[in-house]
This record gives C-alpha cells, sequence and structure tokens, in this order.
C-alpha cells in the first residue's frame, strides 16, 4: 500500500532534503522516522524478518535552507502489515525530527510517484523591506531594505508568466535537457510596510529558477536592470546567458508553499 505524506519543514535546519553522507537531511529524517515505526508494526504482526528498508520519495530536492510548507513524498509499506491512518500519523510526527511535521497521510494508488505523477508547485519568497537587522525574522527571509521601485519589480514579476526559455534563470550546474518552462502565476504581493511575498506557480522548475528570478527581480527594485532587461532575458535568454540575470538569492527567504496533483 502506498503512502502520500504532505510535510513542513523548516529548512535551515537542513543540508537540503535528498539523503547524502555527513548531513542531516529531511528525507533521511523521514526515513528515518518512517523505518522505526513500521519496523516496531512488523514486529507485532510477527513476522519472521525483519521488513525491506522503506524509501521516501518526494516531489522535487529542496537546497539546503529552503524552507516547506506544503512538500508531498510517498513510500510503499508492505502489504502484510495492518495499520490505522490516524495512528501513523501521531506516531510519526512524535519520532521525526522537532523541526519536521507531517501535516497529512493519505493512501494513494500503488504507482504514485510524487515527482512522476503530473502536478503544479507554488512557492513563495519573502523580501524584508528594512535597514536594520533581523531578530524574529532572521532565517524566514531575505533582509533588502526599503529602497526598492516596487512598482517596476510588480510590473517585471508578470512577464514570467506563459511558455518561455529560462535558459538565463538557471544555476551553472543545472542539467536538465530543455529550460522551456511554463508558468502560470508570478505575482509579487505587498503583505505589509516591511515584507514583499513572491509568488510564483508552475508545472516544473530548474535549478534554483525561483531563486534567480526573485535576484533578477530584486535587480529592477534596485535599478540595477530595467522591465525591458528582463523581457529581453526571457526572449534571448539562451544567447545572453547566465550572468545577464540577477544574483541567486539566499535560500532563507524561499519556501515550497503547496503541490498538486491533476
Amino acid at each position: 500500500m502506498r503512502i502520500l505524506l504532505t510535510i513542513e519543514y523548516l529548512g535551515s535546519a537542513f543540508s537540503g532534503w535528498q539523503r547524502q553522507a555527513n548531513a542531516i537531511t529531511i528525507q533521511e529524517e523521514l526515513e528515518r522516522a518512517i523505518n522505526i515505526y513500521f519496523n516496531s508494526l512488523a514486529k507485532k504482526t510477527h513476522l519472521l524478518e525483519p521488513i525491506s528498508y522503506i524509501n521516501l520519495q518526494g516531489s522535487g530536492r529542496t537546497d539546503a535552507g529552503v524552507h516547506a510548507r506544503g512538500q508531498t513524498a510517498d513510500f510503499l509499506v508492505p502489504a502484510e502489515i495492518k495499520f490505522e491512518l490516524g495512528e501513523v500519523l501521531i506516531a510519526l510526527n512524535g519520532i521525526v525530527n522537532k523541526n519536521i511535521v507531517i501535516k497529512q497521510l493519505q493512501i494513494v494508488a500503488d504507482d504514485f510517484n510524487s515527482r512522476l505523477t503530473p502536478h503544479t508547485k507554488c512557492y513563495s519568497y519573502r523580501l524584508l523591506l528594512r535597514s536594520e537587522h533581523l531578530v524574529l525574522d532572521n532565517g524566514l527571509g531575505w533582509l533588502v531594505g526599503n529602497k526598492l521601485d516596487v512598482k517596476s519589480m510588480l510590473v517585471a514579476a508578470k512577464l514570467f508568466c506563459g511558455k518561455h526559455d529560462f535558459c538565463a534563470f538557471r544555476a551553472a550546474d543545472c542539467n536538465s535537457q530543455t529550460t522551456i518552462r511554463t508558468i502560470e502565476q508570478s505575482e509579487l504581493v505587498r503583505i505589509s510596510d516591511e515584507v514583499l511575498q513572491y509568488f510564483v506557480v508552475g508545472r516544473g522548475f530548474l535549478k534554483q529558477m525561483v531563486r534567480i528570478m526573485v535576484g533578477t527581480l530584486v535587480a529592477v527594485g534596485r535599478r540595477k536592470k530595467t522591465v525591458e532587461e528582463v523581457a529581453e532575458l526571457l526572449a534571448k535568454g539562451s544567447e545572453l546567458g547566465r550572468a545577464a540575470a540577477g544574483e541567486t538569492v539566499p535560500a532563507c527567504g524561499l519556501c515550497l508553499e503547496w503541490v498538486k496533483y491533476y
């Protein structure tokens, strides 16, 4: 039986999603909790041998420092183990790292795959408009100061909507075969006098794509780039290259808000 998890985590507590040697990762911590719990159930079921290691498949890999309110992942439970979803949810949240919360569990088809089953994702990025150092918001946004041309940023954000070549908006070591992506929503919202939040929805993103998009918007806000230059990056990105776009902003402001399957 396959189970789909919806997960919230504080990215600054981990070295990213993917399991790796000599580092604490979200995948590793979740798999640790899952295997502890289901092996205990296997003993209660009087299975003669321990169950095979249960692997967790995420909808995607978030970088070190990136947060999530609605990451998804799935795993397969051996058919001979009987369980109640409500009990599993309570037990796993009692075992897993305190910087992770499993918000929901649901049964899905055995051929479901969090990464490959068609879906859309929403990311947000939090910009903190103040000149003083951070105390309460430290690690939950990027401090950019209060002298941004927000009106131009709002216009530039809309340009990302639609189908474009995002070649200029990917990490140098990105190995995706195509840089064409479709963005369904791209919007900059003023949350308060001190907070701007960028929301972007799409069916797929290149490595560090959202962080570079935000870096380009901030460059517009600081009048280092124009709205016209952003349009040119989308039209001629493969010619202009990565160096023509904005910086890759810090991971601390980025959050995976939700994943929706269809």
